[in-house]
This record gives structure tokens, sequence and C-alpha cells, in this order.
């Protein structure tokens, strides 16, 4: 059954994982078991690097998606397109402001890691532009403008 929602997720979200990926992920979320989904639901944003690091190496998009599917109230999912998209409304409107912004690319928190700063960044969005939606409205709204842009 996780073996299946792994494959699932990786194809419809298109996370790019082969099947020796699938499978060491898979198997990593079933010796986590019913601790990690306990620890998904806390909301608590290190989680994502712990799923990431289920199969070897940094799977950091697919553990955003796959806490996402999880706890969505807690967890945007991080992907090509809603970076593309969330660039281009920080070059606009500059909605997103720290002090170090000039070196910080969103693509960036990927490779480091820092799910944390991303869902500061959603929740920024959020806020700026006075938004209700859930984090996963947003995300189709992002994806689907990064896609048509």
């Amino acid at each position: 059954m996780v073996k299946n929602l792994v494959e699932k997720l990786n194809a419809v979200y298109h996370t790019r994982m082969n099947k020796d990926t699938i499978d060491k992920m898979a198997d990593g979320l079933k010796a986590a078991g019913e601790a990690l989904k306990e620890h998904i639901k806390s909301g608590n944003p290190d989680v994502v690097m712990q799923v990431a690091g289920l199969a070897g190496g940094n799977k950091f998009v697919f553990a955003t998606k796959y806490c996402s599917f999880v706890m969505p109230e807690a967890f945007p999912i991080y992907d090509s397109m809603v970076i593309k998209t969330l660039n281009k409304f920080q070059e606009m409107d500059c909605f997103y402001s720290c002090s170090n912004f000039k070196d910080l690319r969103f693509e960036s928190l990927k490779d480091k890691g820092n799910y944390a700063e991303f869902r500061s960044i959603i929740r920024c969005f959020l806020c700026h532009y006075k938004l209700s939606a859930s984090y996963k409205e947003l995300d189709k709204f992002l994806w689907l403008v990064g896609k048509n842009a």
C-alpha cells in the first residue's frame, strides 16, 4: 500500500524518482510507520527533511508532496512551477521581505532543505495579497500561473 502511494505521488506530481528510489522511499516510509505520520500531523516543518532522506540523498520535492498528502493544511507543496510563479510575484511586488533577499533565490531553499522558510514565504504571499486560500488551492493557482507564464 505504501509503495502504491509513493508510485502514485511520483507519477501525478512528476517527482522524477526512478523505480529503485521509489522502492527505497516506500521501505523508509514503512519502517518509519505511524510515528512519522504523527510527526507530519504535528505540522513540524522539520519532518520534511526527515522524509526527504528516507531514500538516501535528498528527495525534498517528493517529501513536500508526501507531507502535503498526509496533512494538506500544514504543508504547502514545493515544486518548480510554484517557485517560478513566486519569483515573478516577488520581482513585481516584493511581497516577501528579508534582509538578505538579494542573496536568496527561492530555488535555493530546496538545496538548503529549508522548508520552514518556504512555508514562511507562502504565508507571506497569502497575507500580502489578502488571500484566504488553502495551501492546496494556492498550489493549484501558483502552478497554473507558472505553467502559463
